[in-house]
């Protein structure tokens, strides 16, 4: 487990577009249909925090979270994303679990986050967490974590 790494905010806009771009149909819809990848990882390095992890030194996965909006105190994840080689690996729940603890670092009353309703094993992994469904579409499940206490 030593082998491995999350880092907050230190990746660089090529890692952060590759990593996108190489997981871009695991998203439902793909994430090139709704967006340019690369202007949104922009986006991402600009206004959201992003944890990497890292695994014997190479890039793993992503997790993207706005968790800065003071008025609403509700931060939303943006994008998870774990290299197909290194799934199953628990670096999935030690993504989100490091977003919910940074979320309640700075404040925030709940996360919210937006999946596909095939993805079955996304959901799994965040009902783990707490998260519970808000509201569906016909393409997604929108799903949020309060806080408790707060």
């Amino acid at each position: 487990m030593n082998e491995i790494k999350l880092l907050l905010n230190k990746i660089e806009l090529e890692d952060l577009y590759s990593i996108h771009q190489t997981c871009d149909l695991d998203f439902e819809p793909p994430l090139s249909s709704r967006t340019d990848i690369r202007v949104y990882c922009r986006k991402l390095l600009k206004y959201a925090d992003i944890i990497s992890v890292n695994v014997k030194g190479n890039l793993a996965g992503v997790l993207c979270i706005y968790a800065n909006d003071s008025q609403t105190r509700v931060s939303y994840i943006s994008s998870v994303a774990v290299l197909k080689g290194y799934r199953r690996l628990g670096l999935g729940n030690a993504l989100v679990e490091k977003a919910i603890s940074l979320s309640q670092k700075k404040g925030m009353s709940s996360v919210k986050l937006e999946v596909g309703k095939n993805n079955t094993a996304a959901q799994h992994l965040y009902r783990k967490f707490g998260f519970i469904v808000e509201k569906e579409n016909d393409l997604t499940l929108l799903m949020v974590r309060e806080y408790n206490g707060r």
